[in-house]
């Protein structure tokens, strides 16, 4: 069974990928668990968050 680990599972599932696909994607991660207060925190999350920085140094 997929970790729930903050929103971006919930949005994957939103966005209407099959429980497999989740699965897949939630095995890449861009912190373990042990650098991250015993949660991983995903690719994808890491992304979304790298990529809204970029865009607030972009406009400033």
């Amino acid at each position: 069974m997929v970790e729930r680990a903050g929103s971006v599972v919930g949005l994957m599932e939103a966005m209407g990928l099959s429980a497999g696909a989740v699965e897949r994607v939630s095995q890449l991660w861009g912190k373990s668990a042990a650098k991250n207060g015993g949660r991983r925190h995903l690719l994808l999350g890491h992304l979304l968050d790298t990529a809204a920085v970029e865009g607030l140094m972009w406009d400033q």
